[in-house]
């Protein structure tokens, strides 16, 4: 399987939810289960059948996280060489409206908006990718296209 790229931040973040989903989930969904399965006969049971079906939605977020884990590479450092990349903070400006904004380009993972980072599998992230500051690109968003213009780069 392909190497998942995260931040040693996102990596524990992923590992500090799989314990909680091996933990306390993990005994509440066993719990349930035996509750219902007490509640009589199992073939018309629904409780019973929903406690198994949201155990073993559980138990295959476990086995899905557990692989992202295994698959993890840790992304320690930044080259710094001018481009846009994993990690970098890029400025860009929206040539047709004059907005300007900053995103720190991570991986698809760690995306949060609110803090402003996005995947550089996104189309915004995906056309900075590799970029120079003064560079434009094309950005094909939902909306149509965007004309960037990439004003600064930085890596912290």
């Amino acid at each position: 399987m392909a190497r998942i790229p995260m931040t040693r931040e996102g990596f524990q973040k992923l590992e500090q939810e799989l314990r909680d989903m091996r933990g306390p989930q993990l005994r509440e969904h066993i719990q349930n289960l035996a509750e219902a399965k007490d509640k009589g006969d199992l073939s018309e049971n629904a409780e019973y059948d929903a406690a198994k079906t949201a155990l073993d939605d559980l138990n295959r977020k476990i086995n899905n996280l557990s692989q992202r884990l295994s698959n993890a590479e840790i992304l320690e450092g930044i080259v710094d060489d001018g481009t846009v990349q994993l990690l970098t903070w890029v400025k860009f400006k929206n040539t047709k409206s004059g907005v300007e904004i900053e995103y720190r380009i991570v991986p698809e993972n760690e995306i949060d908006i609110k803090t402003g980072k996005i995947s550089h599998l996104s189309p915004i992230g995906s056309a900075l990718m590799g970029k120079e500051v003064g560079d434009k690109v094309i950005a094909e968003v939902p909306i149509g296209k965007m004309e960037l213009e990439i004003l600064n780069i930085r890596v912290k």
